[in-house]
């Protein structure tokens, strides 16, 4: 996870859906210079395809396409998007080029379609939110984690921040809800950081045998 420098590696991903829904993106990378839009035309899509944005939160790494494409409305948390119009700048999103593009057709985590729900997870940012991508056909399900973590070590390491943590303590908390909550054999976490493999499963937590003192 490190490189020779010794520092941790991160990618900077977005997620495909094809649902009855459309055609939806979860995050949308660090825009122009990136590969978003040439690895969807990999998949046969063209940014005229997407109908849907989702977004996790508004840090201008994981809403860099904003505006690319055509067609397609964006879904933010209230409170995330209420935040960042209140205070621009910074590591939050471009205010002349992403916030306009985003505010033309915006909506909220209230009209997300079926198969797709709000996990909130504030901490990182006001407005943090995991999705939660499921199909009735299939008992698997697909946790999307956003920035809840940005490396696998923090599977062993939970309490490991990020220095862009508005509240870090409340982003630990999470954390370890969501790790405890969907280590259940069927869920698989999706990081848009994590180097190699996006996608992994947890183990699930043993059960101690029970044991008895007869008199």
């Amino acid at each position: 996870m490190l490189n020779d420098a010794g520092h941790a590696v991160a990618n900077v991903g977005s997620f495909l859906i094809h649902s009855p829904a459309g055609v939806i993106l979860i995050d949308l990378g660090l825009g122009p210079g990136g590969m978003l839009l040439d690895n969807l035309a990999a998949d046969g899509v063209t940014p005229a395809d997407v109908d849907l944005v989702v977004l996790t939160h508004l840090h201008r790494d994981h809403v860099g396409w904003a505006g690319a494409f055509p067609r397609a409305r964006y879904l933010v948390d209230r409170r995330e998007w209420e935040h960042w119009c209140a205070h621009p700048g910074g590591v939050g999103p471009d205010p002349d080029r992403v916030l306009p593009a985003i505010a033309r057709r915006l909506g909220h985590l209230d009209q997300l379609p079926p198969g797709i729900q709000a996990v909130p997870t504030p901490g990182h940012t006001p407005g943090h939110t995991c999705l939660l991508v499921t199909d009735p056909d299939v008992e698997e399900r697909v946790l999307v984690l956003g920035d809840l973590l940005h490396t696998r070590a923090q599977f062993a390491e939970p309490h490991w921040r990020f220095r862009s943590d508005v509240d870090p303590e409340q982003a630990r908390r999470h954390r370890t809800d969501v790790l405890d909550r969907f280590r259940d054999g069927r869920t698989v976490l999706a990081g848009g950081h994590f180097t190699g493999t996006a996608f992994g499963e947890l183990p699930q937590q043993r059960q101690h045998p029970q044991t008895s003192h007869p008199d």
